[in-house]
């Protein structure tokens, strides 16, 4: 029974350390690449690519709300009086999302700005 609780809050932090690291790399890469680089490729860009330009510095900050969300959830069913299992799932499935949303994030502005503009261009 504690092997679980232990797992669970250890996948719970190690996924809020993925996502805030996720949150600091897309900073550093909006500042990196502007809106301006999506024409190097070519005249072509794609309305996907433009839209994710406008939206990535703002990527952060919403990644660090999630993980704030998920800290603040956490919290509230580990004092609720549930049974430990219920509490220890929820931790983990609450991980997961975290991981799933810093790993989306991440793809999603790989692919707005480094493979769409190469493809749109390459016709």
């Amino acid at each position: 029974m504690e092997f679980h609780k232990i797992l669970s809050i250890l996948a719970f932090l190690g996924s809020l350390l993925i996502l805030f690291i996720t949150s600091g790399f897309l900073s550093e890469v909006s500042q990196i690449l502007p809106p301006e680089q999506l024409i190097l490729f070519g005249p072509r860009v794609p309305a996907f690519s433009t839209q994710i330009a406008k939206l990535a510095p703002s990527i952060p900050i919403v990644l660090n709300i999630v993980g704030a969300l998920s800290v603040l959830a956490s919290v509230y069913i580990w004092r609720c009086a549930h049974p430990m299992e219920v509490k220890s799932f929820f931790l983990t499935y609450l991980s997961a999302v975290i991981i799933a949303v810093s790993a989306l994030s991440s793809i999603t502005l790989m692919i707005a700005y480094l493979i769409l503009p190469h493809a749109a261009n390459l016709a």
